[in-house]
C-alpha cells in the first residue's frame, strides 16, 4: 500500500448549485431513467436525489438498507435538499426536507464526450450525528472537468449507529448505507460515463473516519481503488464505540428507561422512540472526545456485518486490501475551530494560491493515484515510509519534511500502548420479536 501524509487546510465550497431547467439530460440506470439538469454556474450535468437504496422504516429502521426502488417514467433529479433525520443544528437543516427514507445520491458529471472518467465519492462529515450529501460540494475541484463526483446521505446518530447485537439492531446501519452506495456506483456509474474500476473515496472529519473504516471492511472490499481520509481516521476516539451495548443502556437510562438489562425490552424501547427523541441530542458536548453513537465492532453472528474486528487488530494483522491512501490533517486538529473561508474574494492572493495548489494535489491523486506525478511542476513527494517520513506540509509553500512531530508521536504512541481500550462488540442476543422485512 502506498501512503502519503500531509498537513493541510480544507478547501471546499458550501455553495449550492443552481439549475438551468431549459437544459436537461436523460440517463438510463438499472432502476429506470433519470433526468439531470445543466448547472448554470459551471459546465456540469447535475443529477440529484437518486435513490441508491431504501431505508427500512418503523420497527425495522435500524436494519441494513434494502434495494432501491425502480420506475419506468423519467425520475426528475430536482434540486430539493432532502436530509436524514438528525439533530437540528441551526442553519445546517434550514430549507431542508427531513425524511426517514433519505438514502439519496447526487451525481455531478462534466459536460464532455469522454468515457470512463475517474469517479470521486465524497462522504460528508458531521460527527456521525449531522450533515447531508452536499454539505461541502467540492465544486471548485470539479472545475477540472475530467472526473465524476458522487455525494450522498447516510443514516446518522442513533438512527444510523445504535448497536445492540440483535437481528433487528445489529449495528452500523449508517456504514452499511455507505457500502450500499458504493455498490450502486459499481452498478450504475458507467451509464453516466464513469469508470467503476477507478473510484476514489474521500471524506473529512467523520467522513474521513468513514473512508478509513471502509478500507478495513470486508463488506466494502473491491468497491473502490483509492482513499483520501481528511481529519479523520479509524483509530480516533470518536470513530468506534468502545462498548456499544453499555452506551445504549446508559442513554436509555438518561431517557428514563430502567429495564436496560432486558435486551428485548431495550430493543423495543429504541424501536418505538419517535425521531424527535432519537435526534434530540447530538452529543457534541461530550468531554471524552466521542459523540456517543458512532460505528461499532459487530458480533459476527449476523449476516452483512460491516466490521467484526477492531480497527487496531485489522491494522496489526494487515488483513485488508491495500490501496493508495492520501492522509490529510491540520496542524491545529481537533480544536473545534474552522478557519476555512468560503468566499474566495475575501482572501489574500497567497491563500488563493495555496488552495489552488491543494486542489491540484487532490486532483492528481484522483486521476493518477499519486499526489505529485513525475510530470508535475510541484516538488517531488515520495510515499511515506518507516518512521512516518516523509510528509508534505501544505502551507503557503510546499515543504517536504521528515517525521511528523516525533516527540508528540512517541508520546501518544506510549499512551495508546498503555491505555488504549480495544472496542468490544455487543454479545450475541437472539431477539424474540425478530422482524422479517
Amino acid at each position: 500500500m502506498r501512503l502519503w501524509t500531509s498537513i493541510f487546510l480544507l478547501c471546499g465550497s458550501a455553495v449550492s448549485s443552481e439549475f438551468d431547467k431549459g437544459k436537461w439530460k436523460e440517463v438510463k440506470i438499472k432502476q429506470g431513467p433519470v433526468r439531470g439538469y445543466r448547472d448554470s454556474s459551471s459546465e456540469l450535468w447535475t443529477f440529484r436525489n437518486i435513490p441508491y437504496a431504501t431505508a427500512p422504516t418503523d420497527k425495522n429502521k435500524f436494519k441494513a438498507p434494502l434495494p432501491p426502488p425502480t420506475w419506468t417514467e423519467p425520475l426528475d433529479a430536482d434540486g430539493k435538499r432532502i436530509i436524514c433525520p438528525q439533530f437540528y443544528w441551526g442553519d445546517l437543516s434550514k430549507d431542508a426536507i427531513t425524511q426517514e427514507n433519505c438514502l439519496l445520491a447526487n451525481i455531478y458529471v462534466p459536460d464532455t464526450e469522454k468515457e470512463n472518467l475517474p469517479v470521486l465519492v465524497s462522504v460528508h462529515g458531521g460527527a456521525f450525528q449531522v450533515g447531508y450529501a452536499d454539505w461541502v460540494n467540492l465544486m471548485n475541484l470539479m472545475r477540472y472537468g475530467d472526473f465524476i463526483l458522487v455525494n450522498f446521505n447516510y443514516r446518522l446518530g442513533i438512527h444510523g449507529f445504535l448497536c445492540l447485537g440483535t437481528a433487528d439492531v445489529p449495528g452500523n446501519a449508517g456504514m452499511k448505507d455507505q457500502v450500499a452506495l458504493l455498490r450502486w456506483v459499481q452498478e450504475n456509474i458507467g451509464n453516466f460515463g464513469g469508470n467503476p474500476n477507478d473510484v476514489t473515496i474521500s471524506g473529512y472529519s467523520a467522513g474521513g473516519s468513514s473512508v478509513d473504516l471502509l478500507m478495513l471492511s470486508k463488506a466494502a472490499e473491491g468497491l473502490f481503488h483509492k482513499v483520501i481520509p481528511e481529519s479523520g481516521a479509524s483509530l480516533l476516539a470518536f470513530t468506534v464505540q468502545s462498548d456499544p451495548l453499555s452506551i445504549a443502556k446508559n442513554h436509555a437510562k438518561a431517557l428514563n428507561f430502567t429495564d436496560v438489562d432486558n435486551i428485548q425490552a431495550l430493543e423495543d424501547f429504541y424501536k418505538t422512540l419517535p425521531y424527535d427523541t432519537l435526534t434530540a441530542d447530538a452529543f457534541l458536548q461530550n468531554t471524552d472526545s466521542t459523540f456517543t453513537f458512532s460505528p461499532c465492532v459487530e458480533n459476527d453472528y449476523w449476516d452483512e456485518a460491516f466490521l467484526t474486528k477492531s480497527p487496531l487488530t485489522i491494522l496489526k494483522t494487515g488483513d485488508y486490501k491495500k490501496v493508495p491512501v492520501l492522509f490529510g490533517f491540520a496542524n491545529m486538529e481537533g480544536d473545534g475551530q474552522n478557519f476555512t473561508v468560503i468566499n474566495e474574494e475575501l482572501i489574500s492572493e497567497e491563500y488563493k494560491n495555496m488552495k489552488k495548489t491543494i486542489r491540484e494535489i487532490w486532483h492528481n491523486f484522483i486521476i493518477t493515484g499519486t499526489p505529485v506525478p513525475k510530470e508535475s511542476s510541484l516538488p517531488a513527494w515520495p510515499a511515506v515510509g518507516v518512521g512516518n517520513s516523509p510528509y508534505m506540509s501544505l502551507g503557503q509553500k510546499l515543504e517536504l519534511r521528515k517525521a511528523i512531530e516525533p516527540e508528540r508521536f512517541n508520546f501518544w504512541q506510549t499512551i495508546y500502548q498503555k491505555y488504549y481500550k480495544e472496542p468490544i462488540p455487543p454479545p450475541y442476543s437472539l431477539s424474540k420479536t425478530h422482524t422479517e422485512l
